[in-house]
């Protein structure tokens, strides 16, 4: 369920076919179970974004097919209670991989090593790809501290052919990922969010996938974007966005922000049929923070 202009799409399926694999590719969300069961897949590989899509459409007295050895989810983040979902009707063998286009796979781990373990992305492979957190200044840091994440290695790329601009994130052998993050002793990568997405509120900085997750664990909350936009008085405001099932209680959903949000209670909430997110499955917080009507004025 990756498309195959994605370099991580083409690169699967041709491993696939270089091993005398069947491929079931380009399916559409709605006839992914028949073709699931029709053809005995034994693995799948699926951003969060669409394994949502494909948990939602599913019945909810579903069980996992027997055939499905193997759910490789990429791409994006993976929350708790999406995998719980999927292990309970889609299959109980799901593995998270973080990487990148320029770098190839950074780490790869069953879900059961990283459950309950915030922004975990897996292990470091061994022999693979080198990660290295830095500051700012491109210094490095100790093990464990938060910093930007940079890599490098045999099957990283050396630079863009179009040539390299001001903001070039190929620097002294290394790819500059844009991702803030930090790896704990036993070799686990953590994903802190996107350095150029986190909300910022008078000095005080978060990921907005941290505020999701928080989010998602609330009653009648279906899905979730968290966003920042500007005010009238300089300060950036916190926005979400949501999807809701039919169980959702506006005035219990504002208490329960009250309660567990702290300072990035949202000002304005939009209620929205989807989330925006490109063709990777990432979401499209610029487009978001577009939707708050008059943002430069003090929101409600």
């Amino acid at each position: 369920m990756v498309r195959l202009h994605a370099n991580y799409g083409l690169q699967v399926t041709m491993h696939a076919f270089a091993s005398g694999a069947a491929v079931v590719g380009a399916t559409p969300i709605e006839a992914l179970a028949q073709a699931i069961a029709r053809h005995r897949v034994n693995a799948l590989v699926i951003p969060p974004a669409i394994l949502a899509q494909f948990v939602a459409g599913l019945p909810r007295d579903a069980v996992p097919f027997p055939s499905l050895g193997y759910v490789e989810v990429s791409g994006g983040r993976l929350t708790g209670r999406l995998a719980r979902h999927a292990i309970e009707r889609v299959s109980p063998h799901i593995h998270v991989l973080y990487g990148s286009t320029e770098c190839g796979v950074v780490t790869h781990s069953p879900w059961q090593e990283i459950a309950g373990r915030p922004g975990a992305a897996g292990r470091l492979m061994p022999g693979g790809v080198e990660v290295a957190v830095v500051d700012a200044n491109g210094a490095p840091l100790p093990r464990g501290s938060e910093g930007r994440l940079r890599f490098r290695g045999a099957t990283c790329a050396r630079g863009y052919a179009d040539g390299s601009g001001p903001n070039d994130p190929f620097r002294d052998g290394w790819f500059e990922s844009g991702d803030l993050g930090h790896i704990d002793p036993d070799g686990m990568l953590v994903i802190a969010g996107r350095d150029d997405e986190r909300i910022n509120i008078g000095g005080a900085k978060i990921a907005p996938e941290r505020l999701e997750g928080l989010v998602l664990e609330m009653r009648g909350i279906a899905d979730v974007a968290a966003f920042s936009y500007p005010s009238d008085v300089g300060i950036d405001r916190v926005g979400l966005a949501i999807v809701t099932d039919p169980t959702f209680d506006f005035e219990a959903f504002k208490l329960q922000c009250r309660e567990q949000l702290g300072i990035y209670v949202p000002a304005y909430v939009l209620r929205m049929r989807a989330i925006p997110r490109n063709q990777n499955g990432k979401v499209v917080r610029a487009a978001l923070a577009q939707l708050v009507p008059g943002a430069s004025r003090s929101p409600r």
